[in-house]
């Protein structure tokens, strides 16, 4: 039985009853004292903390676990303060160390994560107090963003998810579907999974209720802003990003597209973004935009090149017209959207240019062809092999197409001739989140993790 194999043996009464599942998987108001799962023996302590870090977070456990000490060493944060709005934000800040402190164990212990996802389930199930189920629920959407369970204890939480879904109260039901689409995507992608920052875990507890323009379809993306910029072809974050570029001064950056940004810049920008926030406030590095361009590029749920299209892609890539025939037939949404990247892209062909970034045709075409295409093959000598065959449909792109040929009723501009569209207004932003879903903000607004 699933039960026997993964869940450690409880025992009740004088009798020492053999606890159900059931009574295993039911809240509690104590802390417990052993892991719900088998685990190792260096594992034990840590899910006992675990417990009342979860308990701490959604607002069952008055007093925090000095035992959930943050990633990487940095100091904790002492609850005194001279007034009452210090205190909330310290406590704030402890709390999302916490949480900090469980993504760490859940990114470098493969065993934690399920123990994590199985003790917040247990706290979620059937618990009497509605704030902490929603702080709870919330504390889920922070978990799908970081890691996924194994692959055998995958189907268990799908369960759990899978019974909310329909629930009305409180977003519950928004923030279960939300987890259940994070699920299947760590099912399909895999990865090991990421620490996240203090800004995206507070971006994950209200995903839910404002989707992220990373990792969808371009048909989503495109209806989701239709509302707040009806007029433009492509999504807003493209010449958002590629106007930021170029007013840091991306022209003039040896590397771009190849050398990173500061990663904590990028998660700080992508969580602003997310939030429907284009603005370039403290941002100063061309880089951590050009970065978030790229991801942008290689996080899209189906590549700018359809899967079902990319043999017919490499093929194209032996012949410049061929290459410019294959571009024509794409459907609209990916055309118009890789004639902004490549005519942006020509930009930096300039020799002027290409003499200070050192980004040469080529090396252009070499960072950008991995977030156009993807391959499906998990063979490395095929992934290899097809490699230059990739570049060489950048390449060819790049160094010949001319948008206004391709798509007449969609010439790509850029700088200047895109701002107007980057300076909605912040109602018009509001108007737009408003659109997903009136009970879901009312939800994000009940509590915040």
């Amino acid at each position: 039985m699933f039960a026997d194999r993964y869940f450690a043996t409880k025992r009740s009464g004088v009798l020492r009853t053999r606890l159900p599942l059931e009574r295993i998987m039911e809240w509690q108001r104590n802390p417990i004292s052993s892991p719900l799962l088998v685990l190792s023996k260096s594992s034990v302590q840590d899910a006992i903390t675990t417990f009342k870090v979860i308990q701490h977070v959604m607002g069952e456990r008055d007093r925090p676990v000095d035992a959930a000490r943050a990633p990487n060493g940095s100091p904790s944060l002492s609850l005194r303060s001279k007034n009452a709005e210090a205190d909330t934000s310290e406590t704030k800040m402890i709390i999302l160390e916490e949480i900090r402190w469980m993504l760490q164990l859940g990114v470098g212990r493969t065993e934690m994560r399920d123990e994590i996802y199985c003790q917040l389930i247990k706290q979620l199930t059937r618990n009497p107090d509605q704030d902490a189920t929603v702080l709870g629920f919330q504390l889920f959407c922070v978990f799908v963003h970081a890691f996924g369970p194994s692959k055998s204890f995958e189907p268990f939480v799908q369960s759990f998810l899978v019974r909310n879904v329909e629930r009305t109260d409180y977003g519950i039901g928004i923030m279960s579907k939300f987890c259940l689409a994070r699920l299947d995507s760590w099912l399909k992608n895999g990865g090991r999974g990421r620490v996240l920052t203090v800004a995206e875990i507070e971006h994950a507890s209200d995903a839910a209720f404002y989707p992220s323009v990373y990792g969808q379809t371009l048909e989503t993306i495109m209806q989701r802003q239709e509302g707040a910029y009806p007029e433009l072809r492509i999504p807003i974050i493209l010449p958002f990003l590629a106007d930021g570029i170029l007013a840091l001064g991306g022209t003039e950056a040896e590397g771009i597209f190849r050398v990173p940004g500061d990663q904590d810049a990028i998660a700080d920008l992508k969580a602003r973004i997310d939030r429907g926030h284009y603005q370039l406030g403290g941002i100063d590095d061309p880089h951590v935009t050009g970065s978030l361009f790229k991801m942008w590029l290689r996080e899209l749920d189906e590549p700018l090149v359809p899967t079902k299209q990319y043999n017919a892609a490499l093929e194209a890539s032996k012949d410049v017209d061929n290459t410019i025939i294959f571009l024509k037939k794409l459907p609209d949404h990916n055309r118009r959207v890789l004639l902004f990247v490549i005519s942006f892209m020509q930009l930096f062909l300039d020799p002027a240019v290409v003499a200070v970034t050192k980004m040469t045709p080529s090396n252009l075409a070499l960072v950008l062809a991995p977030n156009i295409l993807r391959t499906t093959s998990e063979e490395l000598s095929t992934v290899y092999n097809n490699t230059s065959f990739e570049c060489r449909f950048v390449l060819n792109l790049l160094l010949h197409l001319d948008p206004p040929s391709v798509d007449p009723e969609y010439v790509p501009t850029h700088g200047a001739g895109e701002r107007s569209s980057l300076d909605e207004s912040d109602q018009e932003e509001d108007e737009f989140h408003e659109t997903h879903d009136d009970d879901g903000l009312e939800a994000e607004r009940a509590a915040d993790v």
